[in-house]
């Protein structure tokens, strides 16, 4: 499970058994970087999640999670 919050949103994703995607409302903010990480998972080539590197990138409004490359 992997999940984010803001200060007014949540979002979480659940990936087994089955995928489900959780927020307190459909236009979360937080459930939008939920989907974003797991695209850059994806995007990553699926990596085990002992390889999982994530780390938080400044932004305007504060913080949000960057998932890294393995690699990286």
């Amino acid at each position: 499970m992997v999940g984010v919050t803001t200060e007014e949103h949540v979002g979480f994703m659940s990936l087994f058994p089955d995928t489900r995607l959780v927020a307190d409302a459909p236009d979360s903010p937080a459930a939008r970087a939920v989907l974003e990480l797991l695209q850059g998972w994806k995007e990553a080539g699926r990596p085990r999640i002992e390889d999982l590197r994530v780390r938080a990138a400044a932004t305007v409004g504060g913080w949000r999670p960057v998932l890294e490359s393995p690699a990286a």
